[in-house]
């Protein structure tokens, strides 16, 4: 239930702020794990 739960809050903003980065972002956490997509993700936030 927890990654549902985290599907639902991350497709409710999602359709607010849409974007390729925002699906990367996710990508990236998934595969990678989110201590390792954070380099990926705090470039995402200032480019």
């Amino acid at each position: 239930m927890p990654n549902l739960s985290a599907f639902i809050s991350y497709a409710f903003i999602t359709s607010f702020t849409p974007g390729p980065n925002n699906i990367m972002s996710m990508t990236n956490a998934t595969k990678y794990g989110f201590k390792k997509s954070l380099p990926f993700n705090f470039d995402n936030m200032y480019s």
